[in-house]
């Protein structure tokens, strides 16, 4: 099939790369850097004309950031019933694969959280572009900007924009609930005037799921009364990371990062952004102050202790990706695949699964005893204070008779208290220092038992290595069906019941393809009753009716290849987990041995304190 341009050029249509509810996207045969969209309604009405004809008109300096039209196309060269529009082709993926982790994996393996800061970046500087031109992006969605390789990003679907162009007023008619602003909900759109405040929340939401791997802002456990939707939570401002609400209804989904991890001037925006107070014109941040914070958070970032693929901002007191993996077992940034040599060695990385092992074995938190001050200390401490076998106190007692006596025995009182006191305050100090072992090995009973269970992993993994292939055999029909259902994406499907709010708080709880539809999982994403969990499962057991399994006789050479894979990936998330756990336990340790060494400043200044008491009183003998 041909379309013709607005010139009389003709153009071949090749693949439909997309279709949608306004009509569908195809690529051009000879210049496939273009596409055409023809819409299912045509020909197109003179209002969607002079709409697509302002946006063609719009300045050069656009076409950066926004995949504007290039010309509307016909049936004929002749013909002025337009079909549809000419568009760069933009490449890359929806942003809502790069903050979901399994879109990260797929499409972004070498993405870390440097890189997820670095598209945040370019995602507000295209917003302050856009707005800078007096444009509202209005119809917000994560399948409305494509992000590449290289984190750069550009808006599509631009026909959503709102604009004035020739004293005209073209509006934003369309928007989803979801990513729709408190003020807006459950108003009709068609025709409404909006504002940037009101792409300032939708650019927010983008933002807070980027930085926080997918976790919705509005998606969180109920603290009170039935669970909301992420749209009635949007509706009462019911922000589930707000540190202090005004109405507390939600809190963060387990496992999800906390504000904590970035910079206090996230807290504030987001704030802003989302608290009651927001819907005030211009009270949302603007996407000039998102680009401020976030290009400082790009200039603070460092790589985790525990992990090289974990990069996170220079303050946060701990890393944010090992605390998602130990508290929820989701690694939101796994890092590229690792190399694995013979013997379990990982290439790039200086350790081998049997020696993290033995290490996790020998984790062990030792009492640090107390220990006296040396003698040559107290021998500078004697000096500095004076002190002699013989006092002048004895030769002015004896001078002064019974009031020499008197003042001599009083002396004497006197220091004998005081040395009485500092051998109590010593004794104090061995209960302290045990209460403060058992305090710290306390805390880390939980981390020990870890320590040792993935110990017994690292090893079993390190002497086994030559098991992968029977080890795929038995897990080759779980496996081959975890893959086959990863390519139903939940989003894409609808589902009786499940609205995109609710899809959205699937999400949060990091179930986004049929392959995470568990009735275990579905019990913890709150406001999921039985019936509609069940139509969940439901709808994963018809995936599966399309699956088809083959049990191998022998294992072909391709087969071991990517069991093998499988044994190396496997070992490198062993790796990760063993290090992070044997980072957290020298955490604790080190806090431990700074305690301590407090302890034990205080211990010898006391036993320095007591021996001159002593040497003073045998000096008055």
């Amino acid at each position: 099939m041909h379309v013709f341009d607005e010139t009389g050029l003709a153009w071949r249509l090749g693949e439909q790369l997309a279709a949608g509810a306004e009509g569908g996207v195809f690529r051009l045969v000879d210049r496939p850097e273009w596409c055409v969209k023809l819409y299912h309604k045509r020909p197109l009405a003179p209002e969607r004309r002079a709409k697509l004809a302002a946006l063609r008109a719009l300045p050069p300096a656009l076409r950066t950031c926004a995949a504007l039209p290039l010309s509307l196309v016909a049936a004929s060269a002749r013909s002025s019933e337009w079909l549809g529009v000419l568009l760069p082709f933009v490449e890359g993926h929806d942003i809502y694969e790069l903050y979901n982790p399994q879109g990260r994996r797929a499409h972004f393996q070498h993405a870390t959280f440097e890189f997820v800061v670095a598209a945040a970046l370019n995602l507000a500087r295209a917003f302050e572009e856009v707005h800078a031109h007096g444009i509202i992006v209005g119809d917000i969605s994560e399948q409305n900007i494509r992000v590449r390789p290289d984190a750069t990003l550009t808006l599509i679907d631009c026909d959503g924009f709102q604009l004035n162009a020739a004293g005209q007023f073209f509006a934003s008619n369309i928007g989803t609930p979801i990513w729709t602003p408190p003020e807006l909900q459950g108003l009709s759109l068609t025709g409404a005037v909006r504002t940037r405040n009101h792409d300032g929340f939708g650019l927010a939401q983008l933002i807070f799921l980027l930085l926080f791997g997918g976790r919705y802002p509005f998606a969180g456990r109920p603290l009170s009364g039935e669970a909301l939707a992420p749209e009635e939570a949007i509706a009462k401002f019911a922000f589930a990371f707000d540190p202090a609400p005004a109405r507390p209804l939600l809190e963060p989904p387990p496992g999800a990062p906390r504000l904590q991890a970035l910079p206090a001037r996230f807290t504030e925006l987001f704030l802003r952004a989302f608290r009651a107070g927001s819907e005030a014109p211009n009270a949302r941040p603007s996407a000039k102050e998102w680009g401020e914070a976030l290009g400082e958070l790009r200039g603070g970032l460092v790589r985790c202790t525990a992990w090289h693929a974990h990069v996170h901002w220079e303050g946060a007191l701990v890393c944010p990706w090992c605390g998602v993996l130990e508290s929820a077992g989701v690694d939101l940034f796994p890092g590229p695949p690792v190399e694995q040599r013979k013997g379990g060695a990982v290439k790039g990385e200086a350790v081998s699964l049997e020696a993290l092992a033995q290490r996790l074995f020998s984790l062990k938190l030792e009492p640090i005893h107390l220990a006296a001050p040396s003698g040559q200390t107290v021998q500078e401490a004697l000096r500095e204070a004076g002190v002699a076998d013989k006092t002048w106190w004895v030769s002015l007692s004896k001078g002064l008779g019974p009031v020499g006596g008197f003042l001599l025995g009083s002396q004497r009182r006197f220091l004998a208290g005081e040395l009485e006191a500092a051998t109590r305050e010593m004794a104090s100090f061995t209960q302290r220092a045990a209460g403060l072992f058992l305090g710290y090995a306390g805390g880390l009973r939980a981390l020990g038992q870890r320590a040792q269970q993935l110990g017994g992993e690292l090893k079993a993994a390190a002497s086994h290595a030559d098991q992968a292939v029977e080890r795929y055999l038995v897990q080759h029909r779980n496996a081959e069906l975890g893959r086959y259902l990863e390519a139903f994406l939940l989003r894409r499907y609808e589902i009786q019941g499940v609205s995109q709010g609710r899809k959205a708080a699937l999400l949060s709880h990091n179930i986004v393809t049929a392959a995470d539809v568990t009735r275990e999982a579905l019990l913890h994403v709150p406001g999921f009753s039985e019936p509609l969990a069940e139509r969940l499962l439901r709808w994963r057991r018809e995936c599966e009716r399309g699956f088809r399994h083959i049990e191998p006789r022998f294992v072909p050479g391709a087969v071991r290849v990517e069991a093998y894979e499988e044994g190396r990936r496997s070992a490198a998330k062993l790796l990760q987990q063993g290090m992070a756990c044997e980072a957290q336990w020298n955490r604790a340790q080190a806090a431990y041995a700074r305690e301590h060494g407090g302890l034990q400043n205080q211990y010898r200044a006391t036993c320095t304190r007591r021996a001159v008491l002593e040497a003073k009183l045998r000096g008055l003998q």
